[in-house]
């Protein structure tokens, strides 16, 4: 699997200004103490519930990670890609609450839509090298929920197994895919693994 590299994600985000690097553990080390409340929650709502160990997981798992940061702006964003069967992707984005804020407040009404078209660029190029691509979020995170259906993802739920989780997913198959019992389970229950899944 060819994956992204920071050259083609630095063509995207160059026009608003951002910079893009590599990830490592430092960086996840100064966004532990800049989470909004939200995300905390989000990350704890794995089979670790834990979710400073589900950050650091979600890190050590990806197998792309990358940072996007501005000499404007305080904080920075955090993108990582961790494929989890032949063909899918887990995809995640995690802004500090300093970059979203001072970002926000620099690029005014017009930044929500810079931001869905810098992100629909680079969900194409990740459908590039992935033919699904797949996340979960809690039901309160209506903003980030309005930003991810316009990046093109579906929403699904299972009421039988969590009653405030949504996976969201986009690509191939995304219907059968969000059937499987054991994505839900394997994410949000008590196992560590999803196993494989037909596609």
């Amino acid at each position: 699997m060819i994956e992204l590299t920071v050259a083609e994600l630095s063509k995207i985000v160059a026009p608003l200004h951002i910079d893009v690097a590599v990830a490592d553990g430092g960086h996840i080390d100064l966004l532990e103490s800049d989470l909004n409340e939200a995300d905390r929650y989000d990350l704890g709502r794995t089979w670790r519930n834990n979710w400073r160990e589900e950050l650091y997981a979600t890190l050590g798992n990806s197998t792309s990670t990358f940072i996007f940061s501005s000499t404007h702006h305080r904080g920075f964003a955090v993108f990582g890609l961790n494929a989890v069967m032949p063909g899918c992707a887990q995809i995640w984005l995690l802004q500090s609450q300093s970059f979203s804020q001072d970002i926000s407040r620099e690029r005014g009404s017009d930044w929500p839509h810079q931001f869905v078209l810098m992100n629909r660029a680079v969900i194409d190029r990740c459908l590039l090298r992935y033919s699904l691509l797949f996340n979960f979020i809690s039901g309160r995170q209506s903003k980030n929920i309005r930003w991810l259906k316009s990046c093109g993802f579906e929403f699904f739920s299972r009421r039988d197994i969590s009653d405030d989780m949504l996976l969201f997913c986009q690509g191939n198959s995304t219907q059968q895919f969000a059937a499987e019992e054991k994505i839900w389970r394997g994410f949000l229950g008590e196992t560590e693994t999803i196993g494989s899944v037909s596609q």
